[in-house]
């Protein structure tokens, strides 16, 4: 199975695209990450700025997260549109978590992989994160 995972919601299309020409007819499997201790971070920066107060960070933190949950299912929607163009099938999920979790959800599912993210790429490749 081929393996798209996309962090960013308004660059992926270009991805999906590159790896639909390649690998045409294939089945795929895309998945969208939303990395909770990056969103955490930024909300925490914020905080100890001086921005926001404790109730105020939890306020922004779920708000965030709820914004990236509705851009997730919309460019998985995209993305299996590009995909089924092409030829094959596709299936799709949104991964909220860390890399461990990310790690765990595709042990054993891709025989090869895309991203938009180098980063990402780095950490899967890492035996312990």
């Amino acid at each position: 199975m081929v393996c798209i995972v996309i962090t960013e919601p308004y660059e992926y299309e270009d991805l999906v695209r590159q790896v639909a020409n390649k690998e045409a007819g294939a089945e795929w499997f895309v998945v969208y990450f939303i990395s909770l201790p990056q969103i955490q971070n930024a909300v925490e920066e914020l905080g100890n700025q001086g921005w926001l107060g404790g109730s105020s960070l939890r306020s922004l933190f779920d708000s965030l997260l709820e914004g990236y949950r509705v851009l997730a299912n919309e460019v998985l929607q995209g993305a299996r549109q590009i995909l089924h163009q092409a030829g094959g099938t596709s299936n799709a999920l949104v991964i909220e978590g860390d890399f461990k979790n990310l790690k765990h959800v595709l042990k054993g599912k891709c025989s090869r992989l895309y991203t938009d993210d180098a980063e990402v790429l780095k950490r899967l490749q890492r035996e312990e994160d």
